[in-house]
């Protein structure tokens, strides 16, 4: 289990005094850290690779491709977004929702990546409401990534959940793909932390975000079905590239069914691909880090972490399990 170098456990001992505080909650912490740590790695592995095609990684990483952080694995630009919606939540998650999009239009400015995302917070910051403050053509990644921390926050109110995971997505990716990805990664991981098993998620997840856009419900038929059978590289491309919100979410959803018990597994399967790798990655990292915990990263991933990242991202996960 770990952490289980001294500094590491010195880092961690926020979870003793949860142990104190809330006995039965370590497991929930396990699973927020989990989806913490899985954004941020599953970006850090990705960005080494994204943009390059298939053949070009395995030709610079050898055949397996990418296995793992190159060096150190801080917290970059697809994850950071992860962090602050976290960090907005536990500042002002059991508020009204008009009180918490001012928190995260506060934590958004101070961390925006990306043209979207900086023109959505900027709007937001300046006094248009969330409903308006995004772009209505945005149907990249950026609000599906940093949904992970609202189904951890919400597991147990899938109205607040749906609410809130729509205010967040919108407020900068204002596209109905857009809005049902968002929606969609944080309902699965939902699903994750109730111990559904993934291959069940695309049905589910159909019912639950019935009439936002027919295309969720046709790519995540598409993803049930190629999961269904052996694996085949030709399955990435009938996916998409994870350019957009929806095709990211699908491929990294398929790379959980495909690797389910195996977070390395998944979020390497998810890196080794020829297109946006980082966030299909990131996405892959979230959801693997709900279904598993913590406990699943692999150790050697888990010391490429910065010590003081390491440090916030306990200190988020365990405020996102005392105030949830």
């Amino acid at each position: 289990m770990i952490p289980t170098t001294a500094s590491d456990r010195s880092v961690d001992k926020g979870s003793f005094r949860i142990a104190d505080k809330l006995p039965g909650r370590l497991e929930a912490y396990s699973r927020a850290r989990g989806i913490l740590y899985g954004s941020v790695l599953g970006d850090s592995i990705g960005e080494p690779v994204e943009k390059l095609s298939l053949s070009q990684i395995r030709r610079k990483f050898g055949p397996a491709g990418i296995r793992g952080p190159i060096g150190c694995a801080p917290i970059e630009s697809d994850s950071i977004m992860t962090v602050a919606v976290a960090e907005a939540l536990v500042e002002s998650g059991r508020s009204s929702l008009s009180t918490l999009m001012d928190s995260v239009a506060r934590h958004f400015c101070a961390n925006a990546f990306g043209d979207v995302c900086r023109r959505g917070s900027t709007r937001l910051a300046a006094g248009h409401s969330w409903q308006t403050s995004g772009d209505r053509e945005a149907q990249g990644c950026g609000s599906t990534l940093r949904a992970g921390p609202i189904g951890f926050y919400f597991q147990n109110d899938e109205r607040r959940l749906r609410e809130v995971a729509h205010a967040i997505g919108i407020c900068t990716h204002a596209h109905p793909s857009a809005d049902a990805a968002c929606i969609g990664l944080a309902y699965m991981v939902k699903l994750a932390l109730d111990g559904v098993l993934p291959r069940e998620y695309p049905r589910r997840a159909i019912r639950f975000l019935a009439g936002v856009t027919p295309e969720f419900s046709e790519r995540m038929l598409l993803v049930e079905r190629l999961a269904r059978r052996p694996a085949e590289a030709a399955h990435i491309s009938q996916i998409g590239q994870g350019h957009r919100g929806i095709e990211a979410l699908s491929l990294a959803l398929y790379f959980l069914i495909r690797h389910p018990a195996s977070f390395g597994d998944a979020v390497c399967a998810a890196a080794n691909n020829s297109g946006h790798s980082d966030a299909v990655a990131s996405i892959a990292g979230t959801l693997a880090g709900a279904y598993n915990g913590v406990g699943g990263l692999p150790r050697p991933w888990f010391r490429a972490l910065p010590l003081d990242d390491k440090r916030r991202l306990n200190r988020l996960g365990k405020f996102l399990t005392l105030t949830r």
